[in-house]
């Protein structure tokens, strides 16, 4: 198998042939275009607190993503620590529409229509696609077919787009 060779031998694989049609993934990137040209004041209405609803929109400037680089420099020795600027993105992120997740229910902007729809079908469709690559795996590594299937019973997949 392509995928086994590639994670042995060069240690990153590229999707290709993926089979997400093109009107799928048109129509998630216009809903999530028009969505990131909205006023920030409507954006905001879907900013939570991340113990109410972790997903959502977040704000150009709200995360600080190297500060996970900062906390991890603090332990080394004689680490040197400086400020970090937050990042120049905004965001919005959807997780997983089961309650088995324990995840609160999805929360969809109104505007633009399409967007609940075109996000809905889009993250089901990458969720196929990476049982498909979970599966690849598998049998790459000689555990046979379904081998994860058991482990993976309620997949926590969080889907975002950024718009810098």
């Amino acid at each position: 198998l392509k995928i086994g060779t590639a994670c042995k031998e060069v240690g990153f694989f590229t999707v290709v042939g993926h089979g997400i049609s093109n009107d799928i993934i048109n129509s998630v990137w216009k809903s999530t275009s028009e969505f990131f040209d909205l006023p920030l004041e409507e954006k905001q209405n879907y900013v939570k607190p991340q113990n109410v609803y972790p997903f959502g929109y977040s704000p150009i400037g709200a995360e600080v993503l190297s500060n996970g680089k900062k906390a991890e420099s603090q332990r080394c020795e004689n680490a040197i620590v400086q400020s970090v600027a937050p990042d120049m993105k905004e965001l919005f992120s959807l997780g997983p529409d089961d309650p088995a997740t324990n995840f609160p229910p999805r929360i969809f902007p109104c505007n633009p229509s399409n967007f609940a729809a075109s996000w809905t079908t889009y993250y089901d469709e990458l969720n196929k696609l990476a049982n498909l690559i979970l599966e690849a795996f598998s049998i790459a590594l000689g555990l046979g077919e379904g081998y994860f299937e058991k482990f993976v019973v309620t997949p926590p997949a969080v889907v975002s787009s950024h718009s810098f």
